[in-house]
């Protein structure tokens, strides 16, 4: 026997190798025992790209055998089992390998058969491990690198519900708050840029000077007020004066009429000559006299009418000025009141 070793296989070359092993197997007669050279045949490899082993099964109506090369003595082994060839070697083959067995005892070189169907593609061939760490290696990378740039832009499933950012502005309402009074600032009572509720003490500014404004207020009050309570007075006065006037213009009149009479009896005497001229003349002076008491009671009902007048003209002036008073009074109060400034409304202040 050829002590040579077979060369590996390639699994590329491996269906042609195993049908040279197979051929140089059924043209050993001593080995098989049976004539499988006249009987046709229905070949199948199936090669695994692991072991190296490829499996020959025949028609139905033959046995099985098996033919196994073994790589430390190249003996050929047969069983009625399935034919395997394994290459346990780690070289690679070139195609052109011929695999040495009982043809080298023989001096038998015969022509390799095709195979006369296509051969199917290994059954139940699986990676590598280390090809299937790579694999899963390389998809956890991935998936770690898409998660990366859907966290660094901020796209879903890493949207924040929240919106953040550090360069934005909040609109806010502006209040300004200036004093209403000028004077000289007392206290203040807070600090820039606290927050304050509405109301709150701000600034207090000195009072002295709004505070005598207010009192002379409250005192010209006091004077329109007098002074109207004596223009009452004095319109009752001018009424008790026109109504006096009235009467001494009534009694004028009537001292006229009665001297009208005494003038007219004197008259009708003297033609009987029971008086004298001089009665009668008299009593003309007395009719005379009683007219001129008419008029002047009537021109001091004038003066009193006319009095009441401008005691009721000055009544409104001083109601006027009463209202003036109480004016000038509410804004001293309004002065004084606004010494003290405080928060219009809740917020945070800015730098006094």
């Amino acid at each position: 026997m050829n002590e040579d070793k077979p060369s590996r296989f390639d699994d590329a070359s491996a269906p042609n190798k195993v049908a040279n092993t197979i051929e140089n197997a059924q043209s050993n007669e001593s080995l098989s025992k049976q004539n499988v050279a006249d009987t046709p045949s229905h070949l199948t490899s199936n090669h695994d790209a692991n072991t190296n082993t490829a499996t020959i099964q025949p028609e139905s109506t033959m046995p099985e055998a098996r033919v196994q090369t073994d790589p430390s003595n190249d003996v050929l082994t047969n069983a009625n089992e399935p034919i395997n060839a394994t290459d346990t070697g780690t070289g690679t083959g070139t195609g052109t390998d011929k695999i040495n067995s009982t043809e080298a005892d023989n001096g038998k070189d015969e022509t390799p058969m095709p195979p006369t169907e296509p051969i199917p593609a290994p059954a139940g061939w699986s990676p590598k491990k280390k090809s299937l760490f790579n694999l899963g290696l390389l998809i956890a990378l991935i998936v770690i690198g898409v998660a990366l740039i859907l966290y660094a832009w901020k796209l879903p499933p890493f949207t924040p519900t929240v919106q953040q950012t550090n360069n934005a502005f909040v609109k806010g309402q502006t209040t300004i708050i200036s004093p209403q009074v000028s004077g000289y600032v007392t206290e203040v009572a807070v600090k820039d840029f606290a927050n304050v509720a509405a109301g709150d003490l701000l600034v207090k500014i000195d009072d002295r000077t709004f505070q005598q404004q207010l009192e002379q207020a409250q005192a010209n009050i006091d004077i329109a007020l007098t002074n109207r309570s004596s223009n009452a007075q004095d319109t009752g006065t001018s009424q008790a004066q026109i109504q006096a006037r009235e009467a001494d213009v009534y009694s004028a009149k009537v001292s006229v009429d009665s001297a009208r009479e005494d003038v007219n009896r004197y008259q009708g005497l003297v033609a009987i000559g029971a008086v004298s001229r001089a009665d009668v003349a008299h009593a003309e002076a007395q009719l005379a006299k009683a007219q001129a008491g008419v008029q002047q009671a009537e021109a001091n009902l004038q003066v009193a009418v006319e009095g009441s007048k401008k005691t009721t003209a000055s009544r409104s002036s001083l109601d006027a000025n009463i209202k003036n008073a109480e004016a000038a009074a509410k804004q001293a109060q309004i002065n004084l009141d606004n010494t003290i400034i405080r928060a219009p409304e809740s917020g945070q202040l800015s730098q006094l």
